[in-house]
């Protein structure tokens, strides 16, 4: 291996930088070259030279401190001489870390507390809307039971029969059983209005007032007997 080479090798001889071969053949080589062993002195005394400026760290103490003087000279020089407002002097408190690291975790307490909040009242609405469907389906199966005397005379005449048949109830004896269901809808939708058209009141042989007047007696009783009471 020529002097070139050793020379160059001279100056990545560091721990890690070449392989324990080449640092071993090095060695042999600077016992024997002068030129080499020369070089080798040179490279030592330059390592000694900047060793201090290695261990030289360029950054200042307190950089948070600094940067907060640094920013408040800065909105000091663009305020222009003029009288500084009250938010620039809150915002100047704003550049001081620990100022800073406290409203952070301040805003971060509230904004866990809403989210603990927003899960408990979604879980409040949730239990709310359960309930009302619960409550609903439960209404709807219900099977009601009442006695109607008004509803029993209409039921029994002969000529209400078809009209009877299309009633979402039935008359026994008096009595009328329901399901919740059918009432409301059957109330809701109109249709004891359009039963004079659906069944025909001249096939009933009864003039239209008369067929309306049986009409709203079994409406009014079905609103009383199943809503009001």
């Amino acid at each position: 291996m020529s002097c070139e080479r050793y020379q160059q090798l001279l100056h990545l001889n560091r721990p890690g930088e070449i392989s324990a071969v080449d640092a071993d053949d090095l060695r042999q080589h600077l016992a024997h070259c002068e030129s080499c062993s020369l070089e080798w002195r040179r490279v030592q005394r330059a390592d000694k030279f900047l060793e201090p400026l290695r261990s030289f760290s360029p950054t200042p103490p307190g950089p948070e401190m600094l940067t907060a003087d640094i920013m408040r000279r800065v909105r000091d020089t663009a305020s222009t001489g003029s009288q500084r407002s009250i938010i620039d002097r809150i915002l100047d408190i704003f550049l001081v870390p620990g100022v800073r690291y406290s409203a952070v975790a301040a805003i971060s307490v509230v904004i866990m507390s809403l989210v603990a909040q927003s899960l408990f009242l979604l879980d409040d609405i949730s239990s709310l809307e359960n309930r009302m469907v619960s409550a609903s389906i439960r209404r709807a199966a219900a099977v009601y039971t009442a006695r109607s005397e008004t509803l029993r005379r209409v039921a029994e005449s002969e000529q209400a029969q078809p009209i009877v048949r299309n009633l979402p109830l039935t008359v026994n004896g008096g009595y009328i059983r329901a399901q919740g269901r059918r009432i409301d809808d059957f109330l809701s939708d109109g249709s004891l209005r359009k039963l004079p058209a659906i069944i025909g009141s001249s096939a009933l042989r009864v003039d239209p007032k008369t067929l309306e007047k049986i009409i709203g007696e079994i409406r009014a009783t079905l609103e009383l007997t199943f809503h009001a009471g």
